[in-house]
């Protein structure tokens, strides 16, 4: 299923990102407060997850709502395609990731 982008503007998190490996590009980052949001990623990092697992870091993007049905195993946010499950309701979509030291 192909899902256009929801604009509903840019966010900035901050936190610990864990890539998914061996499936499509789904991560998730969980923040200091505790707060887990998913993360549609881009290829780049997919391929060098081991690069990026587990790192602090800083992401901006925009917000997408994840399709409401529990039917989908995966979806497609623009050129990204993504598990249908995660631990929030709505998706980052990840323009630049900042790796903090």
């Amino acid at each position: 299923r192909t899902h256009a982008p929801a604009d509903h503007g840019e966010a900035t998190y901050r936190g610990g990102m864990t890539v998914c490996g061996g499936g499509h590009g789904l991560g998730s980052l969980q923040t200091p407060s505790g707060e887990c949001v998913d993360l549609a990623l881009p290829k780049n990092v997919l391929r060098r997850s081991g690069a990026w697992d587990g790192k602090a870091v800083v992401l901006t993007g925009t917000m997408d709502s994840r399709p409401r049905s529990l039917n989908f195993l995966w979806y497609d946010i623009g050129d990204r395609r993504i598990e249908g499950g995660g631990c929030s309701d709505d998706v980052l979509y990840v323009q630049t990731i900042e790796a903090l030291r």
